[in-house]
């Protein structure tokens, strides 16, 4: 069982078990058209009736009746494959009332079950004043008698197609749902005398929902042509002489003819006014893709209507033609007037002059605006006296040629009043428009091109010096922005040039102030102890051991004032590059060995604090290098890896063993003293050295990240 199909059992398991319980079992047509009316959603039905007739496939629908009467039932999908297909079966049919829109509901079935086989019902023959006018007709099967005035596939809805039938002067759709259906199908049936069955229905499943009662035809079979339209559309009697007929009678009439002389053509030419041989002018509305020419006679086919003003012709068909009649004269001159004329009366007042349709009249105007071309129709709109009159050049487009907004022209044509033809409900038919239909390119006369100073144009240069403006202040306030940049930059330099001219007085004055005081004190105790080493004799080794850790400690100290004190007056922390600064720390200590220097870290990532650590662990490292290992040469190297810096200091000198080095127990503090300054950056050393191979010293420590913008940090 598919899925489709056990969803709509078990929806019809639960319908039965509350009917069950509540005793409302829908078994007749009648029962379910009042619940449909009552709107009684939920109630369930089971049904035995006799089908009437099956929708097309796309429809899901059918119709079937008992002795109460007829009903309408929707499906569901999934038992369609299931239901029986022969008109006249007696069927049991299971559903619900469900809810179909927002005010509707309808019946939908869940289950349909062949009872037994059985004759088609016979469909009532009826009029069409009782197709309205008897209350009982609601779903029943119907045929009727009429002549078609009109067919047609629904624009909006593709698998239907409509007839529009006048029986007994009375107008019925009749709704024909199939897809298959071609235009041409239905165009043939245009005046044919038909006989159409179906089912009288006020419920409609397509987009014409205020279409309320038609007729309901299950495919085009249901369509019996009686007598054929004629085989030629022109053996038809001419159009009638009387100038103003009764609103009704043309639609009465049917197909009529006329012949007579093409005066003009417009909308690409699915409009014509024909000037028959008395002289009365016709609009047709031409049923064909090839239009006539101006000035070509023809005879036109099709059906009468009137607008109150002449009869006209609506879906015809035309062929060239010997005109034998009395020919209109041609050539009248054209009666030159302006718009004011077109739009008011004598008096002034606004009004549409319906005496000069058809005249041939020149008018002079500007050209205010044209259409694009290629579109529904070829116009341009020309202002006369303060009005706007349209131009339809779509019969002949090769007159707009040479024509631009502006362009003051010369425009002969005939005059056009486009209406609407009467209806049933509508009192009036009203005027479209007016409008000039031009014949021929030299209807068109070009009397003036526009000046070279146009609205447009000023607009155009206006918006162009505002654009350049625009720009030239935009430059001004970008120019001022960089200056105002430029000048806090050149300031910033000049300030910190400034700090660091002060720095270094203020390092020098205090270099001055230790040497002359810490400086000279320590040189003091050193040579004190010296002394008392000299006059200590035979003195116990312990006291001679702790004068010369004394001596060793205080020349210790004296060495790390030295190097403050050099720190404090060199210009190494100021220089922007580390290799220049490295060989500037270590100029008074290497002055005799080979110096190779390769430091690649930028001065800016560093902080003075940090730049001063790194300088005073090299420092000592080539102190060391020099003065202990006798190195003749030093490398020094350094780079950042991401946010690690890592540098070097290799000698060549006579190396020690790194694991049994003097220390500060010896009065030796150089190592341990690179080690805490290492340990204060959170970093790490290596010393690689053994006797005889040179050292090699490793530091690494992570430094902040890059910053895009900065300079020396005043850590």
């Amino acid at each position: 069982m598919k899925a489709d199909e056990a969803i709509a059992l078990a929806t019809l398991l639960v319908c039965r078990l509350v009917a069950a319980g509540t005793g409302d079992i829908l078994q007749t047509a009648a029962e379910v058209n009042d619940a449909v009316e009552r709107r009684a959603v939920g109630a369930h039905y089971d049904v035995t009736a006799k089908l009437v007739s099956l929708s097309d496939e796309k429809l899901p629908l059918f119709h079937a009746a008992d002795e109460t009467g007829m009903a309408c039932f929707g499906m569901d999908p999934a038992i369609r494959p299931s239901i029986p297909t022969n008109a006249g079966d007696i069927v049991r049919i299971e559903g619900v009332v469900i809810p179909t829109s927002k005010d509707k509901v309808g019946l939908h079935s869940v289950r349909i079950t062949l009872v037994s086989h059985g004759e088609p019902i016979k469909a009532l023959q009826i009029s069409g004043k009782d197709f309205y006018g008897r209350d009982n007709m609601r779903n029943r099967l119907v045929r009727i008698k009429g002549v078609v005035y009109d067919a047609m596939r629904d624009e909006i809805d593709y698998q239907w197609s409509f007839l529009v039938l006048n029986s007994d002067d009375t107008i019925i759709y009749a709704a024909i749902s199939s897809e298959r259906l071609k235009s041409d199908d239905l165009d043939r049936l245009i005046g044919s005398t038909v006989s159409v069955e179906g089912i009288v229905t006020d419920h409609y499943y397509g987009n014409r929902i205020t279409l309320k009662r038609y007729l309901l035809m299950n495919g085009f079979s249901a369509v019996r042509v009686l007598s054929h339209s004629p085989a030629d559309s022109f053996k038809v009697p001419e159009i009638s002489k009387s100038y103003f007929p009764a609103p009704s009678n043309p639609f009465k009439d049917g197909r009529r003819r006329v012949c007579g002389t093409v005066v003009a053509t417009w909308r690409h030419g699915r409009r014509a006014l024909v000037k028959d041989g008395s002289g009365n002018l016709i609009c047709t509305e031409l049923n064909s893709a090839t239009p006539p020419r101006i000035g070509e006679r023809i005879e036109a086919s099709g059906f009468q209507e009137t607008d109150f003003y002449r009869t006209n012709l609506s879906r015809a068909v035309w062929r060239r033609a010997t005109y034998n009649g009395t020919n209109p004269e041609d050539g009248e001159p054209p009666a030159r007037m302006n718009a004011r004329d077109v739009f008011t009366d004598n008096d002034g007042h606004e009004v549409k002059n319906m005496q000069l349709f058809g005249k041939t009249v020149t008018i002079r105007g500007i050209v205010r605006s044209i259409s694009t071309f290629g579109s529904d129709t070829e116009r341009i709109y020309v202002e006369s006296d303060d009005f706007l009159l349209p131009v339809d050049a779509s019969a002949c487009p090769d007159a707009l040629d040479d024509v631009s907004v502006g362009c003051t022209l010369d425009i002969t044509g005939i005059c056009i009043a486009e209406t609407e033809n009467w209806s049933a409900t509508r009192m009036f038919p009203s005027i479209r428009e007016i409008f000039i239909a031009v014949r021929t390119p030299q209807d068109v006369t070009l009397i003036a091109r526009p000046p070279w100073w146009t609205p447009v144009r000023l607009v155009t240069l206006i918006g162009a010096l505002l654009a350049v403006l625009l720009g030239i202040f935009a430059w001004n306030v970008a120019l001022r922005r960089r200056a105002e940049l430029r000048g806090k930059e050149l300031a910033d330099e000049q300030l910190a040039h400034v700090a660091s001219e002060l720095k270094v007085v203020e390092r020098t004055r205090l270099a001055v102030e230790l040497h002359d005081s810490l400086s000279q004190t320590l040189t003091g105790i050193s040579m004190g102890i010296d002394s008392a080493l000299d006059i200590a004799g035979d003195a116990s080794e312990e006291l001679k051991k702790q004068l010369n850790y004394t001596s060793k400690t205080v020349e210790a100290c004296r060495t790390e004032l030295r190097n403050c004190l050099w720190d404090l007056r060199s210009q190494a922390l100021e220089e922007s590059d580390m290799n220049a600064a490295i060989q500037l720390a270590l100029s008074q200590i290497v002055s005799k060995t080979a110096l190779n220097v390769r430091f690649a870290v930028p001065r800016v990532r560093l902080s003075d604090k940090t730049t001063h650590t790194i300088l005073r662990i090299i420092r000592e490292l080539a102190t060391n290098a020099v003065r202990h290992g006798h190195a003749s040469a030093i490398k020094i190297a350094g780079s950042i890896d991401g946010e690690k810096l890592r540098f070097s200091v290799i000698d060549n000198g006579t190396g020690f063993d790194p694991d049994h080095a003097a220390g500060v127990g010896e009065g030796h503090f150089g190592l341990e003293g690179i080690r805490e300054r290492v340990d204060r950056l959170d970093g790490e050393v290596d010393i690689s050295s053994s006797h005889g191979r040179g050292t090699k010293v490793t530091v690494a420590f992570d430094i902040p990240p890059a910053k895009i913008e900065g300079g020396h940090g005043n850590g």
